[in-house]
């Protein structure tokens, strides 16, 4: 629990759930270094994690008003609110180990498809795996393969693959799994009809590259780029004259990464 004010402010807890032991540090905004503040024994499983979130005010506290309550959607204030800058997990390789997961039953479709993408990274650079999981009425749990990456410790690579949600399911969450891993940059985003697959290609021995696409005839196109995913610029609008479309893309002078994708414009 931190204050919030322009500078920032972080907390952080670590837990060893084999051990059970558990440190909680924190640290202003400002550049200086971690503080423990509690510490203690007995984590040897995590539940869920649940974050209550509003948008962020200068002044405010997260948590429940003066601290009278467990439940922080009790007794809080407007402006209450937690920023998550990043999760990681160690040793969740298989089903029994759980993951990091998210319940997304109410926020996806029956019947729709969607394509899923994060960006992982490995200390132990292991394989880092994307599911969704799907429970049947009856209880039932099987995970269905999204994707998988070889991860590193010195970059993130992109985990993506396509779902298409089934009818009659009583839960289903996207479950990420691995050996001391981190995740970045998770997105779910529904497909259009008809589906938009864009992919870039590097041309081999230069820098030139280009974003590639399927079309629809006579279709228009809009090319867009981000170099924080948050924020998206148009580039061009085209109308399509073949069905695998392609245009050229690059980096602008001081710019070390960027992202590109297609929307429909009809």
């Amino acid at each position: 629990l931190w204050r919030q004010e322009s500078y920032g402010g972080l907390l952080r807890i670590t837990g060893n759930l084999d051990s059970g032991a558990w440190t909680a540090s924190a640290k202003d905004g400002l550049g200086g270094s971690y503080q423990t503040v509690a510490s203690g024994s007995g984590l040897t499983s995590i539940s869920g994690i649940r974050f209550n979130t509003l948008s962020p005010s200068d002044g405010s506290w997260g948590g429940a008003g003066a601290g009278t309550s467990t439940d922080p959607t009790v007794d809080g204030i407007a402006g209450d609110y937690m920023r998550i800058d990043s999760i990681t997990l160690s040793n969740t390789v298989s089903t029994s180990d759980g993951g990091l997961e998210q319940d997304i039953l109410s926020v996806l479709e029956p019947g729709k498809s969607y394509h899923i993408s994060a960006w992982a990274r490995s200390t132990s650079s292991g394989t880092v795996q994307l599911n969704m999981r799907e429970t049947s009425g009856s209880g039932q749990a099987t995970d269905v393969a999204i994707g998988s990456v070889a991860a590193n410790n010195t970059e993130f690579l992109l985990i993506e693959g396509d779902y298409t949600v089934p009818n009659n399911l009583a839960g289903l969450s996207l479950v990420a799994q691995g050996a001391g891993f981190s995740l970045d940059h998770v997105q779910v985003y529904e497909y259009m009809e008809p589906k938009i697959v864009a992919s870039v290609t590097l041309a081999a021995g230069t820098s030139a590259s280009s974003l590639n696409w399927n079309a629809e005839l006579a279709s228009s196109y809009t090319l867009q780029k981000s170099t924080d995913l948050a924020t998206w610029t148009d580039l061009e609008t085209l109308t399509a004259y073949e069905s695998a479309m392609s245009a050229p893309v690059s980096l602008n002078p001081g710019e070390s990464e960027a992202f590109w994708r297609v929307v429909s414009s009809d």
